[in-house]
């Protein structure tokens, strides 16, 4: 093939925004964390979609489906998962985060998830460089548990107790 023949038109497909037809709910797709990242990557590095097709190692229709939100991003192979997080230079566990196959709650026992958050939120109210910032009781009930664990992860960092020493003081109690 020569230079002018190599790609086709259709190889060539810029990225572009959901169509203007599709209702809010339709641009927020499982995955779609995942999807802009990868579209912000290949921007940066003035790439069009073939070649993110080619650096994940699936085929053009089915990345192009996958963009305007037709197919799940969760429905994806392994090896594309790891090529993605190859060519996003991020670890393979954070693409299944942003692919939404997995949620932050995955990373510990379901039944002492709850009752360390609660702990959490106890230990903040508590705390004196924290007491000012803390939602409201009703607040952090209504709050999803990925966004708890969240909090607690930040408490910690900051010097807060270690979520792992209040999940293993939940678990004896339980």
């Amino acid at each position: 093939m020569n230079d002018e023949t190599e790609k086709t038109p259709s190889s060539h497909l810029r990225l572009v925004e959901p169509e203007k037809h599709q209702s809010e709910a339709e641009k927020n797709f499982p995955g779609v964390r995942l999807v802009n990242l990868l579209k912000r990557r290949a921007e940066k590095n003035n790439e069009v979609m073939s070649d993110i097709a080619e650096h994940l190692g699936v085929s053009l229709s089915y990345l192009s489906s996958i963009f305007r939100g037709l197919r799940p991003v969760t429905g994806m192979s392994r090896e594309a998962y790891v090529n993605a997080a190859n060519y996003l230079n991020l670890p393979v566990a954070q693409i299944y985060l942003l692919a939404d196959v997995m949620k932050l709650s995955d990373f510990y026992p379901e039944q002492s998830v709850s009752a360390v958050c609660e702990r959490i939120h106890d230990s903040m109210c508590l705390d004196p460089k924290w007491s000012g910032y803390v939602p409201s009781a009703s607040t952090w009930t209504s709050m999803p548990m990925s966004v708890k664990i969240l909090i607690g992860l930040l408490y910690e960092a900051s010097g807060g107790p270690r979520f792992s020493e209040l999940k293993s003081a939940s678990d004896k109690e339980g």
